[in-house]
């Protein structure tokens, strides 16, 4: 993109007169120039026919190309801004929500729970013989690893709203608005069979790292609770809201005690429900 100035559009082969006839607006004189941002052009600023039948000169030029600069110094500031709030709540590695953005995205959602009496599920799971990779193929195929998973999930869970985050190192966290006890029971399950059937590292990486195929041995343990079915709601919000996080997670190591590549889902009598 190049600045440009047009004194007589009649006289210009790089005009194109066919806006005119369409908007029925006479153009004379054009000075133009691009937005960029780095080397990319995002937009076009243009002025029109000066008044006082004086022609654009260099001076206007070089003084439209400076608050072009500045508007590009804004819309740039404006995506660094909005891709920095990006950053803040992406796990870098898999893709997916981070902790920090859980835990604010849960405060909201058990706050709709409590207040307009709605179904809220939470899963939480963790990956079986995750550990095995680590030790066998290096920590690199390790995080790959992760990544799929987090591909994985992004497919099989298709709840609306649902928030799937990366909660720490192999373990992954689903909130469920709108979700009861049984239906957040067979996502947790159809998480678990995903991950049971796929072949993991498959393929050559894009940086060159080696396909493994590994499959059957990485295998999840999958812990369910459901806000309406589990909490009273006698306590206060933060008690509350952690109290559903621990019964979560408590449910997913009682998966892994009792065998792993299993489901638990942890119901309000104090129960457990288990996958066959």
């Amino acid at each position: 993109g190049q600045s440009y100035i047009s004194p007589n559009v009649k006289e210009d082969k790089h005009f194109y007169g066919e806006i005119d006839k369409k908007t029925q607006f006479i153009t004379k004189s054009i000075i133009c120039v691009p937005v960029l941002i780095g080397k990319s052009v995002c937009g076009v600023i243009e002025l029109l026919n000066r008044k006082e039948k004086v022609n654009y000169t260099k001076e206007d030029l070089n003084l439209l190309e400076i608050f072009a600069a500045y508007t590009s110094t804004l819309i740039q500031n404006v995506l660094d801004a909005k891709r920095h709030k990006e950053l803040s709540k992406e796990d870098s590695l898999t893709g997916l929500y981070n902790d920090r953005y859980f835990h604010m995205q849960l405060d909201l959602e058990v706050k709709k729970a409590r207040e307009q009496r709605k179904e809220l599920s939470l899963i939480f799971f963790d990956l079986d013989n995750f550990k095995f990779v680590n030790d066998n193929y290096g920590h690199l195929a390790g995080s790959r690893v992760l990544t799929e998973v987090g591909g994985i999930l992004r497919d099989v869970v298709q709840a609306e709203n649902a928030v799937i985050a990366r909660y720490g190192g192999d373990e992954f966290v689903i909130i469920l608005p709108d979700v009861n006890y049984e239906q957040a029971f067979e996502i947790g399950n159809d998480i678990k069979e995903s991950i049971k059937h796929h072949i993991f590292l498959e393929e050559i990486s894009r940086y060159g790292d080696p396909a493994y195929h590994i499959k059957g041995v990485i295998t999840s343990s999958v812990g369910v609770a459901s806000y309406l079915d589990c909490i009273t709601m006698e306590r206060k919000f933060e008690e509350d809201k952690n109290l559903f996080i621990k019964l979560a997670d408590e449910a997913m190591y009682r998966a892994k005690e009792t065998g792993r590549d299993k489901v638990c889902l942890r119901r309000g009598d104090c129960t457990y429900q288990f996958s066959e």
